[in-house]
């Protein structure tokens, strides 16, 4: 019993969470796509987006002092789509927007690189490797506390206008059960900085899944956290026809060519 137990969560919970962890990064895909389609954000709020990218690149620096190919697996096909998400917001946010995007990842340019060659070129071996896990280890908390926490921005807003529509389910129930598979691998391998930012996760995934419940009877023509809604459509399809009416007076045979 001991040995099935020890299979379960020192090998299917972590392949699981590598899975739901996969799942939880490709949600925002469709809606994306979409945008890129749209060449619109419309209702898209792209913040998180950089924060997906910062916190897997924070953990597969993590799996690399752990050399656990577990935490790898689960932040790399994250991190590509976290730029992938990102850079489409860059190219399509509005210029506000555009430069939030873009100092949060200076930002994150700066500490994550600047981090790793401390550990590992200044400190050199006068600091054990252990060490240098435990710092790293509080990196990837911070930034996974954040990436976790950051839907709840709208919090007061929620409860202000008592409807969830700015919280966005699936995601909600993704990091929930994401975090519940890394809870019970981080236990079994006794890693408290993969346990404990999945503990603060898996309730801040409770606090907004209950929020959806409560409010969800004020969601209808509400936007989502990751997707537009119908209320919107139309001044969606408004700026498609402004767009469309740009590139025609643009392309205009009538006018003298530019170029």
């Amino acid at each position: 019993m001991d040995n099935v137990g020890s299979v379960m969560t020192k090998w299917v919970a972590p392949l699981f969470g590598v899975i739901m962890a996969n799942i939880m990064f490709a949600t925002p895909m469709s809606a994306v796509l979409k945008a890129r389609k749209d060449e619109s954000l419309g209702t898209l709020n792209p913040i998180p987006w950089p924060a997906i990218t910062g916190n897997c690149i924070a953990w597969i620096g993590y799996s690399y002092f752990k050399g656990d190919w577990f935490v790898f697996c689960a932040n790399q096909p994250g991190f590509l789509m976290g730029m992938f998400y990102s850079l489409t917001a860059v190219g399509l946010a509005p210029r506000k927007t555009r430069d939030q995007l873009i100092t949060i990842f200076l930002l994150l340019s700066l500490v994550l690189p600047s981090s790793g060659v401390v550990l590992s070129v200044a400190l050199g071996d006068s600091v054990s490797h252990k060490k240098k896990t435990f710092i790293w280890g509080l990196l990837c908390n911070l930034i996974l506390v954040i990436y976790y926490s950051a839907p709840l921005s709208t919090l007061v807003h929620v409860v202000r206008t008592k409807s969830a529509s700015s919280l966005h389910w699936p995601s909600c129930l993704m990091n929930f059960c994401n975090s519940t598979c890394w809870i019970a691998y981080g236990a079994a391998i006794q890693d408290y900085f993969i346990l404990s930012p999945n503990a603060a996760g898996m309730v801040l995934s409770l606090i907004q899944l209950a929020l959806i419940l409560v409010y969800k009877g004020g969601d209808e023509g509400g936007k989502t956290f990751f997707m537009s809604n119908d209320a919107d459509q139309g001044a969606q399809d408004n700026e498609a026809v402004a767009r469309t009416n740009s590139k025609e007076r643009l392309f205009d045979p009538r006018k003298p060519s530019v170029w």
